[in-house]
């Protein structure tokens, strides 16, 4: 029978790895922090080419033939008009420093009073220097009549972070709309009051859901659980310089 080999990768203390195999000729090969970081793009590079992917002298498919039909759809930034007029903010507005500045943020349409009219729930970011006066996220009534007005601070959802993601569902099964946000750090659960005010109860929701609710995947209200170990590196990424 052939000789069965295990290889392991160790990190030293300045920064070297070390490939150290279990057989009895032991090798031992030193590789730089860099040396080692390109060794593995190339081997994700030959795995993402092993499954499929075209190569570059594809040829682009021929573009079909124009349907003859007129594209009637017309669109006009009304925001101003129906008094959505507070920015969102984002970081610098003249550059970005930080990948965290560059991920933007959403918003929600929710019917938070059950009236049969669809509300807006508009997030907001900061900066890393510190967030103008007023920035938050924002909570719009619909008014029925083609305008909305701001209700945020009626509202209990007067809130200043890196903001990223809302989803909305009555998780209490009350009939009220409740709403999950995701934030860069303490991600946050809102409950609908049933009364136009709604409550952070993401730590009253239990330890351990304040924990999940907090730390795993943060950004991404579609997903639900992450592996502890890849938070740091989410974190590391999230706030690394951007090159210049």
């Amino acid at each position: 029978m052939a000789p069965t080999y295990f290889t392991s990768i160790r990190r030293g203390q300045n920064d070297s790895y070390s490939s150290v195999n279990s057989s009895s000729g032991c090798h031992r090969m030193n590789l730089t922090r860099r040396s080692f970081v390109l060794l593995s793009a190339c081997a994700s590079v030959g795995q993402v080419l092993g499954q499929g992917v075209a190569p570059r002298v594809a040829k682009p498919q021929a573009k079909p033939a124009p349907s003859g039909r007129p594209f009637d759809a017309h669109f006009v930034d009304i925001a101003h008009e129906a008094g959505l007029t507070a920015p969102v903010i984002y970081g610098n507005s003249e550059s970005k420093d930080y990948i965290l500045e560059t991920t933007g943020c959403g918003c929600a349409f929710i019917d938070y009073d059950n009236d049969g009219w669809m509300d807006i729930f508009v997030l907001t970011g900061t900066r890393v220097g510190g967030a103008p006066p007023g920035t938050t996220n924002r909570l719009y009534k619909n008014n029925r009549d083609g305008t909305f007005t701001d209700v945020t601070q009626k509202a209990g959802l007067q809130d200043v972070g890196w903001a990223s993601a809302v989803c909305v569902g009555d998780y209490n099964n009350d009939g009220f709309e409740d709403m999950f946000c995701t934030y860069f750090g303490q991600n946050k659960l809102y409950r609908n009051n049933g009364d136009g005010t709604f409550t952070d109860v993401t730590k009253p929701a239990g330890e351990r859901t304040a924990i999940a609710i907090g730390r795993e995947f943060p950004w991404n209200a579609g997903r639900v659980a992450c592996h502890p170990a890849f938070i740091p590196c989410i974190e590391t990424t999230a706030m690394g310089r951007l090159p210049t």
